[in-house]
């Protein structure tokens, strides 16, 4: 998106441009208040401005342990008529202090107990509707203890990953909107201080057939992007292995592991739906023209290192330029399966053409003298 001048975070303060004349309560209750004023709007015309006054501000805490799990609390929502998965949340009385709501909240609704708590996050819910203040904490140190909810409350308790409830609001089967600030919040928390989480290494999510794509979405593993990018990471894999003989440290070596990092920028790439490549960023989890460029240069120095060739050649002259032109052939493959899923206007397709004739020049190269196809 192209802004038309600089995009101001915080525009200056122009005063209030709504005029008050009266207020009245218009309905109250142990918990919220609804006044209706008499106004004059910003256009100079008389109206009424209806607010939601609540007795108490809203704190929500994320347990997070140390395996990188949380704990969901899922209770039947009247007011929209569906049983909702939340963070465990509640409301803290103006005089009270928010640590000491929030540590209430927690043991109530799930029985954990915290040594740390974080504030990640202050807003108000609604600011059209209503003044409601809200708080986000993220709690550590946990001990589990016994739940004691509210007799209003039926409540079911779900300890979840911190990434599958993130995967669960990207696929809008969470939607409370306290719950996707929270989340927000923590995940930014969690990226601050962990800024190189360990992978995990199974997640059971693919089990069904499925697998998740680069910025949400799920395709069945036989679909078009993971057969691309499938064959685009045994390409990567086949090059380490002819990298795995060229020698550490070697002009070689250095080549092929510049390759190997590119191939996972395709990957990303191959791995994104459409509506969220405007999220990718280019030579990262792009590819971009000078990733093709950079290896038409490669080419055409390796290119003056050998013989010119007038004729096909038998591969196989050496272990490594045998490995290399194995993976000459994956990444033919790999092209072949991009057809099917690169998105319109994708370099995908280009890298790999050119990598393949690079891959083909560093096999000539590796044999030294080339074998020629009629003796």
């Amino acid at each position: 998106m192209v802004f038309p001048e600089p995009v101001t975070v915080l525009p200056p303060d122009e005063g209030d441009p709504w005029l008050f004349h009266d207020h009245r309560v218009a309905y109250q209750n142990p918990w919220i208040s609804v006044t209706e004023s008499r106004v004059t709007r910003p256009d100079g015309a008389p109206g009424i401005y209806g607010v939601v006054h609540y007795a108490n501000r809203a704190v929500a805490v994320v347990p997070v342990d140390d395996e990188g799990c949380t704990w969901l609390v899922g209770q039947y929502r009247p007011t929209v008529g569906r049983y909702s998965w939340e963070v465990p949340e509640g409301g803290v009385r103006l005089d009270e202090d928010l640590v000491e709501g929030a540590r209430r909240e927690l043991l109530e609704e799930t029985g954990l107990s915290a040594s740390t708590y974080e504030l990640v996050s202050r807003s108000f819910l609604s600011n059209s509707v209503t003044d409601e203040e809200a708080f986000v904490y993220v709690a550590t140190g946990l001990t589990a203890g016994v739940a004691v909810p509210e007799g209003t409350e039926r409540l079911r308790v779900l300890r979840i990953a911190v990434d599958d409830v993130l995967e669960l609001i990207d696929r809008g089967d969470i939607t409370d909107g306290f719950t996707l600030i929270a989340m927000a919040a923590t995940d930014r928390w969690r990226r601050a201080r962990y800024p190189f989480r360990p992978m995990r290494i199974y997640t059971k999510k693919g089990d069904d057939g499925t697998t998740g794509l680069y910025y949400g979405g799920r395709v069945r593993k036989d679909a078009p992007a993971p057969c691309a990018y499938g064959d685009v990471d045994e390409a990567q894999s086949v090059i380490g292995l002819a990298r795995a003989d060229a020698g550490r440290g070697s002009e070689l070596d250095i080549m092929l592991i510049g390759l190997e990092r590119d191939l996972w920028v395709l990957m990303a790439d191959l791995a994104t739906e459409a509506e969220n490549r405007s999220k990718l960023i280019a030579g990262t989890s792009l590819v971009s023209q000078e990733m093709v460029d950079a290896l038409e240069v490669l080419i055409d120095e390796v290119t003056t290192r050998f013989a010119p060739i007038t004729e096909f050649v038998v591969p196989g002259q050496n272990r490594v330029a045998a490995l290399l032109d194995v993976s000459r052939t994956v990444v033919r493959r790999a092209e072949r399966s991009s057809l099917a899923a690169a998105a319109d206007g994708s370099l995908v397709i280009a890298y790999l053409n050119r990598l393949s004739d690079l891959l083909w020049t560093l096999a000539r190269w590796q044999d030294g003298e080339s074998l020629r196809a009629r003796g």
